[in-house]
């Protein structure tokens, strides 16, 4: 095998897989999953294809398999395990600050950034910010049945107390006059830092935006991309004009007498590989 990715600069081990199939898939056009697997010693590609998709998470066994495939020193197998261990616990937010925590003070080269678990809970869920903007409606009831009943994402009552009281833990929620009310307070997440509760909180939104391709109506939704070639000295400007324009979209768009909250995902992401030379399939 040659060089293998640096470990220490991903958040995910998944990523680090991807990286490294479509690395040796670049120098090797006949590489391919099922040559992957054979060299794991794993009868077929199965575990590999579910594992990169999403589908199920590396068990003891096979994290092993690449362990041993990379030649993981003893700090990189650690960090590895580490992060399979964070990616098991989407569910658990304090296991999954803990672990974050650990590998800050242990790796200070990774890109883990530490939250503590309210925050982390907070930034990393979709319904605390829908929650929020929910109190800003007309008729809004402080009842964790009647919010989830709203939701045209299931999210069971029981989550959403939970988040209600993170919510006022945190001072982004308050009561007055009995009723539930948003403040200005705001939970700072710097640009580009790359914090694991905000890409879980792009993964969650991305993943309602596919279920709203299908489940609502033409009417009641905008989905629409454009491709297009850019400069990559370009790359930052796009990014800023990106930023002012939803910026600019929240300013006219958030009404006071708003009944419903919606959701704007901007995505622009490269769709071409860095590093190919123009002359490499000729």
């Amino acid at each position: 095998m040659e060089q293998k990715p640096n470990i220490h600069e991903y958040t995910s081990y998944r990523a680090y897989l991807q990286s490294h199939y479509e690395d040796s898939k670049k120098k090797n056009p006949s590489w391919s999953y099922e040559a992957w697997a054979r060299k794991l010693g794993l009868k077929n590609n199965t575990s590999i294809l579910k594992i990169i998709h999403g589908q199920r998470e590396a068990g003891p066994a096979i994290a092993q398999k690449f362990s041993e495939y990379f030649k993981f020193d003893v700090d990189e197998r650690v960090y590895f395990e580490d992060l399979i261990r964070l990616s098991k616990s989407k569910k658990d937010p304090r296991l999954a600050v803990a672990l974050m925590y650990k590998m800050m003070k242990q790796y200070p080269q990774s890109k883990v950034r530490f939250l503590n678990d309210k925050e982390f809970s907070a930034i990393s869920h979709w319904w605390f910010y829908v929650i929020r903007q929910m109190t800003r409606l007309k008729g809004f009831k402080n009842d964790p049945q009647w919010i989830s009943r709203k939701l045209h994402f299931h999210v069971a009552p029981k989550e959403i107390k939970k988040a209600i009281e993170i919510l006022q833990e945190l001072k982004l929620l308050t009561i007055e006059n009995g009723s539930l009310k948003i403040t200005k307070e705001r939970l700072n997440t710097s640009d580009d830092i790359a914090s694991e509760a905000v890409k879980r909180f792009h993964e969650e939104m991305i993943e309602n935006a596919k279920q709203a391709v299908r489940s609502v109506p033409v009417l009641e939704r905008q989905i629409s991309g454009v491709t297009l070639a850019v400069s990559e000295e370009d790359v930052p400007k796009a990014k800023q004009i990106i930023k002012e324009f939803e910026e600019k979209f929240s300013k006219l768009i958030n009404s006071k007498n708003a009944n419903t909250v919606y959701q704007l995902n901007t995505q622009f992401f490269p769709l071409l590989k860095k590093g190919v030379k123009e002359n490499e399939n000729n």
